[in-house]
């Protein structure tokens, strides 16, 4: 197997893809923790709604 040299100039270029892959991968996260912690919102909201229709209904009778 033949071993290639990385070209000096080369060099900036592939730190920056680590640097946009690492920073897409912390984006990923964030968006994923973002959802998650909408999805708890509403949730709960949908809880409350819920708590809210039934003692409507209590109410009622």
């Amino acid at each position: 197997m033949r071993e290639t040299a990385l070209s000096p100039d080369l060099a900036p270029d592939l730190k920056n893809h680590e640097t946009a892959v690492t920073l897409n991968s912390h984006q990923a996260l964030n968006a994923a923790i973002q959802t998650a912690q909408a999805s708890e919102v509403d949730q709960k909201f949908i809880a409350a709604a819920l708590s809210i229709k039934e003692l409507a209904a209590i109410n009622e009778n």
